[in-house]
């Protein structure tokens, strides 16, 4: 009976060491799997910062095109408005062009009739 005795505190030590080694074990995946959480945790909260900060850097570049194609707008009807007035004074200097032109074949046979009826006096 001592010797049964002995047997199944032998057996018994051996199954609470195994427990032992076992809730061990336990322990340490359980405390690796709270690393690997936070450690998680801690990623995901990073890569919410960048995704924000990328989103804040989008927005202002949105903005800047939003300006620049506001700008460009601008720029265009201003180059439509110089082209209507550079056709408008090319027509005005056409027809000063003409004018000058007119005046200058006035001035030609007023000369000539000058010179006509000079002669005529003279003679």
């Amino acid at each position: 009976l001592d010797r049964r005795n002995l047997e199944l505190e032998s057996l018994l030590t051996e199954v609470e060491a195994e427990k032992m080694q076992e809730a061990a074990e336990l322990k340490t995946i359980i405390e690796n799997l709270c690393q690997d959480k936070a450690n998680m945790e801690n990623q995901s909260s990073q890569m919410n910062e960048t995704m924000t900060a990328r989103q804040r850097e989008l927005t202002h570049a949105l903005g800047k095109i939003e300006a620049l194609e506001k700008e460009r707008s601008a720029m265009s009807t201003s180059h439509q408005k110089l082209q209507d007035e550079f056709k408008e004074l090319q027509s005005n200097f056409v027809t000063l062009r003409t004018q000058v032109t007119a005046k200058e074949i006035e001035k030609s046979d007023l000369v000539g009739q000058i010179g006509a009826l000079t002669e005529e006096l003279e003679n």
